[in-house]
């Protein structure tokens, strides 16, 4: 795959992830409960839940899918700032300072899903969603730069393997 496509796929998956984000925004607080709540029944129907339980289980679901959600997000804008800065399109850029910017990204866009609720019938802005959002794109971005970090450390030792083979 050439260098462009690698970029172009990248920024379609983050568009998309941002989309779906905004759309489950969209739905009004009735909406949004209700797709929640037929998840929890579901598993509550599977763990025998009850109804008490079943209430937090909700609560869970919900903070669950934030930090799904972003998880995935900061993941993915790590990834393509990873691949920036392999691809040499943006050469001053380490793994932590990629990670740091994937995540103020992440916050950031966490901040204004929180304000387009504001806008939607049911919904409201809450500083806390905000800050589940940026646990969970915290964690995504985490995963991600532990792996970058291994797979270049990896990488480097084969590259110093193969010099000192090729210097025998």
């Amino acid at each position: 795959m050439t260098k462009k496509l690698i970029f172009f796929l990248l920024v379609i998956w983050i568009l998309t992830i941002a989309l779906v984000i905004f759309l489950f925004s969209a739905q009004t607080g009735t909406e949004s409960g209700n797709v929640s709540r037929g998840l929890m029944e579901k598993i509550a129907e599977l763990l025998r839940l009850e109804a008490d339980g079943r209430e937090r289980m909700h609560f869970l679901i919900r903070k669950a899918a934030h930090i799904a959600e972003y998880a995935v997000l900061g993941a993915s804008v790590c990834v393509l700032l990873f691949y920036l800065a392999d691809v040499r399109y943006l050469k001053r850029l380490s793994d932590l300072r990629a990670a740091v910017c994937a995540l103020i990204f992440s916050f950031l866009f966490a901040v204004t899903d929180e304000i387009h609720q504001a806008f939607v019938p049911g919904r409201g802005p809450a500083f806390t969603d905000v800050l589940i959002d940026t646990v969970g794109a915290a964690l995504g971005i985490a995963v991600i730069f532990c792996f970058g970090r291994h797979q270049r450390q990896k990488k480097k030792k084969q590259s110093s393997v193969k010099a000192k083979e090729d210097l025998s």
